[in-house]
């Protein structure tokens, strides 16, 4: 399954990553853990019984929060408002009577990705989700690296514009204020409303710009939206080369809505690597498009049941 602070996910998935049966639901998650938990629970039923009601080797849960992965307690998810220190894990046991594994999702994009995805056959390998915020996975010799409390892998807090503006988590100019969709959409509102002229302009007022529209003012060739999607690229290839320099990853996998129009920010982000690199590292093609596209967590909530069974 696959919690999200707008809606959740439940599917059946086969051992060679094929998606049998799925449902989904708006989490609802104003008004409790609980409530919402009791809907999970219908959901997974009724998608079991739609698979032909096989027997299950487990549920895995992708959240969208820190977790800690030995208890799934969830800490200060930013888009589960009441949910800081809940599990699912003893309610979805006790309903079910099987293992259940709970991590972040972002740490189960890469396991997906490690496991049915473009990371097949690799054993270090980095996932790097670009979207509303930005957040990554990271594999070390075929493991995911939790850290100390179950924390590691908050690759949009890598700072790298020192005199950028202000975080969500407190510190300036991190990857996730520079470079996520909502950072493309804050920058273009900001130009707007300066008087920049651009094509987003004949689009709405300037506070409802979206990443997408300011992604289809590039392709027309807007000033405006190429230089901020030319940033964007350059930022995110900043945080990359850290990530290399760092974990010398076999590859490092985009994934996320802003890489939909990947082909617009691919030639900057990818010379940018490449001239930033360490001489050892120059030359490798590293940086890919992840391939399990928006089920990705499902497919990673999947592999952590199989992975933890194989153990």
């Amino acid at each position: 399954m696959d919690v999200g602070g707008t809606q959740y996910r439940v599917a059946v998935v086969d051992q060679g990553g094929s998606i049998v049966a799925v449902r989904k639901g708006r989490t609802q998650p104003r008004g409790g853990p609980q409530g919402a938990s009791e809907r999970i629970i219908a959901a997974v039923r009724e998608v079991v019984e739609e698979a032909g009601s096989p027997r299950l080797a487990g549920i895995g849960a992708s959240m969208a929060s820190p977790v800690d992965p030995a208890t799934g307690v969830l800490h200060h998810p930013p888009n589960l408002p009441g949910w800081n220190g809940y599990t699912m894990k003893p309610t979805l046991e006790e309903a079910f009577r099987i293992p259940v594994y709970i991590d972040n999702d972002a740490n189960l994009a890469v396991v997906g990705e490690h496991r049915f995805g473009a990371g097949q056959g690799m054993q270090h390998l980095i996932y790097m989700t670009i979207s509303t915020g930005v957040g990554g996975g990271i594999m070390i010799d075929g493991r995911v690296l939790h850290g100390a409390r179950g924390f590691a892998g908050e690759i949009g807090h890598i700072i790298v514009e020192p005199l950028g503006p202000k975080c969500s988590c407190g510190n300036t100019g991190c990857l996730e204020v520079m470079a996520s969709g909502t950072a493309i959409a804050r920058r273009a509102a900001s130009e707007l409303e300066k008087g920049t002229q651009s094509v987003l302009t004949e689009m709405g007022k300037p506070n409802s710009v979206t990443a997408k529209e300011v992604a289809k003012a590039a392709r027309q060739g807007d000033a405006l939206a190429l230089e901020i999607m030319r940033d964007v690229a350059i930022y995110s290839a900043y945080g990359i080369v850290s990530l290399i320099h760092i974990f010398d990853p076999e590859a490092v996998l985009l994934g996320g809505g802003v890489t939909q129009d990947y082909e617009l920010i691919r030639p900057t982000l990818e010379a940018t690597v490449q001239e930033n690199l360490m001489g050892h590292h120059k030359g490798r093609n590293l940086v890919h498009l992840y391939a399990l596209g928006d089920e990705v967590s499902l497919y990673g909530a999947a592999a952590l049941v199989f992975d933890q069974q194989e153990q």
